[in-house]
C-alpha cells in the first residue's frame, strides 16, 4: 500500500516538475502596506489552528486587505465551520485526482487568480497545497522553510517548532519589515539578497 502510495506521489510531482517550467509570474516584493490581494493557504484538519487562522485573516481586513483563503484537509470529511467561510474554498483527499493533485474545479479557479501575497502557512508538506503553491502566478509567495520544498519567495525557519501561531507571527514580523515593492529577477537567490 505505501509502495502504491508512494508512486502516485512520484508521478504528481513529475507532472507539477513539468508543468512549473512553463510558469513565468513576475515577482515583487510586498509588504502588508503595499499588498492589496492578499491569499492564505492552509491545511485545516487541526481545529486549533483553525482559530489561528481565523484571527490571522481578521487583522489582514483590519489592514484593509482584500483576502482570500485556500484550505486543504487531509482526511475524508471537512470541519463544518470552514465550509461557510466566506471567498473561501475548502477541498480535502476526495477533490485529488489518482496522483493527487487538486481535481480542476479547485486548481483551475484559484490559478487563474493573481494575488500580491500568497502566504502558506501548512506546518507539513501536503502535495496539493504545494501543486497549487506552485503553479500560483502570485507576486509574492511566504511560507514556513522546508528542506524538501523552496516554492517560497521568503521562507520563514520555525526550526523545530510546529505552533501555527508562531509561525504566523514570525510571517508578520518579516513581512512588516520588507520594504517598498521591488520588481525582482526570478533566480531566488538574487531575491534573497535583494529582502535582506
Amino acid at each position: 500500500m505505501k509502495l502504491f502510495y508512494n508512486i502516485r506521489l512520484k508521478l504528481g510531482k513529475r507532472s507539477l516538475e513539468k508543468k512549473s517550467r512553463r510558469i513565468t509570474r513576475s515577482k515583487i516584493v510586498h509588504n502588508f502596506s503595499t499588498a492589496q490581494k492578499i491569499c492564505i493557504i492552509f491545511e485545516g484538519s487541526c481545529t486549533e489552528n483553525i482559530r489561528y487562522i481565523k484571527k490571522f485573516r481578521q487583522y489582514l481586513e483590519s489592514l484593509d486587505k482584500e483576502t482570500f483563503m485556500l484550505g486543504y484537509i487531509d482526511a475524508d470529511e471537512i470541519p463544518g465551520e470552514i465550509i461557510f467561510w466566506r471567498n473561501t474554498t475548502v477541498f480535502n483527499k476526495k477533490d485529488t485526482d489518482i496522483v493527487f493533485r487538486p481535481k480542476k474545479y479547485i486548481s483551475t479557479p484559484f490559478l487563474e487568480k493573481k494575488f500580491d501575497i500568497l502566504i502558506d502557512l501548512s506546518l507539513k508538506e501536503y502535495f496539493p497545497l504545494q501543486y497549487l503553491n506552485c503553479l500560483s502566478s502570485s507576486s509574492f509567495k511566504v511560507g514556513r522553510f522546508g528542506e524538501n520544498q523552496n516554492d517560497h519567495d521568503l521562507m520563514i525557519n520555525i526550526g523545530e517548532d510546529t505552533a501555527i501561531d508562531y509561525l504566523i507571527d514570525q510571517i508578520k514580523h518579516y513581512v512588516t519589515l520588507l520594504n517598498n515593492p521591488v520588481n525582482v529577477p526570478t533566480d531566488k537567490r538574487t531575491l534573497k539578497k535583494n529582502i535582506y
